[in-house]
């Protein structure tokens, strides 16, 4: 018979090939969508696609029905390379473009290859003309109406989503074809903190651009990354995989608004910079609670290269100076107050090195005058 056709026809691999096997195993359910083949000279034409968009067409000369195995398969047809194919990838049976091209090159010569004497007798069908011309016109209209069907059928079979396919092992930077995907066992280009049998969702539109999504099964965490890479025809990279904030992994509630609010837990911090409304450094405070002192509050203020802490009415009660120099409101400087403290102790003390009197002068008859 020749040539078989179905329709719609499309599997995916059960198992992986090479570049040279002659036969393989689609999905069980699916294969009775494909032609038979038992007779000789049977055949028909799929095209093999993975999950790279990378197409193969073969030929399949056996398949016996109520089988899921294609047997007999010539590869590498119409101009396509023989390439190793894993679990998963696309098989379909679609109008190739050499089918129609030896369709319409047999019917549009009108002169030299057929004469009226071919026409034994009137086509059956739609076409009822007996004259060369007139069945050649029919028929271009017909394979004109086939092509504009395998046009239709590609665009359809381009558009269409992947859906239900399992990778293992694969670089999610190869995964370009837009559809859903169960990741059974990460490879490499995952996002960090992805788990094994998460979900991958492809975007890719007709253009050079691409997004994914990954969903992890358990934890909620879900992620994304964009980019113009060149596996899409791009001429950039892919951009980094940022992670979705939701509800699961963020309570505004716990957060602190960058605007102000009240921390009620532990604050641990290697380092603490304190600005003040406007966002400068120059001037600010810590304020803390005193319920002692006036107004209830003390505070830690750092100003005109001194730091220390402010009284509840907000001015200075003690302050070190960036040169060390210490000041409090009781003494002064601190170091001032030292000074004179050891100058009046040595006065004191050259003064009672210098008494004679040998009396007591806490006696009522101290003579000394005071001289001690």
């Amino acid at each position: 018979m020749g040539q078989k056709f179905s329709n719609n026809a499309t599997a995916l691999l059960i198992s992986s090939i090479s570049s040279s096997s002659t036969s393989f195993i689609v999905e069980a359910d699916k294969a009775d969508l494909f032609p038979v083949c038992t007779a000789s000279g049977d055949y028909f034409k799929a095209t093999l696609e993975n999950q790279s968009g990378n197409i193969e067409i073969i030929k399949v000369n056996t398949r016996i029905a109520g089988s899921n195995i294609f047997q007999s398969v010539v590869r590498a047809q119409d101009g396509t390379t023989a390439l190793a194919f894993s679990v998963g990838s696309a098989v379909e049976l679609r109008v190739v473009a050499s089918d129609v091209e030896t369709a319409l090159g047999h019917v549009s010569k009108l002169s030299g290859a057929h004469n009226a004497a071919a026409i034994a007798i009137a086509p059956t069908g739609a076409i009822v003309d007996n004259n060369v011309q007139s069945v050649i016109s029919a028929l271009d209209l017909r394979a004109t109406a086939a092509q504009t069907k395998a046009d239709s059928a590609d665009v359809k079979s381009d558009m269409r989503m992947i859906n239900n396919q399992t990778l293992n092992n694969v670089d999610l930077n190869s995964v370009v074809k837009s559809g859903a995907y169960r990741v059974d066992v990460i490879a490499s280009n995952a996002p960090v903190g992805a788990i094994s049998s998460g979900q991958l969702l492809v975007i890719h539109g007709d253009s050079d651009t691409i997004s994914q999504l990954y969903f992890n099964h358990s934890n909620k965490r879900c992620f994304h990354r964009s980019g113009n890479p060149g596996q899409v025809g791009g001429v950039g990279s892919w951009g980094a995989w940022s992670e979705f904030w939701h509800t699961f992994n963020f309570n505004p509630d716990e957060k602190l608004n960058l605007t102000g609010g009240t921390l009620t837990g532990t604050l641990n911090t290697r380092a603490l910079i304190v600005r003040d409304s406007a966002g400068s450094d120059t001037s600010s405070m810590i304020t803390m609670r005193d319920d002692e002192s006036p107004n209830g509050q003390k505070h830690i203020h750092a100003n005109s290269n001194l730091i220390g802490f402010l009284n509840g009415a907000a001015s200075w009660a003690f302050y070190v100076r960036n040169d060390g120099y210490i000041w409090c409101s009781a003494l002064g400087w601190v170091h001032e107050w030292v000074i004179a403290k050891c100058t009046e102790f040595k006065n004191a003390a050259i003064a009672a090195s210098n008494c004679n009197c040998n009396c007591d002068c806490a006696a009522a008859n101290c003579n000394c005058a005071g001289r001690c």
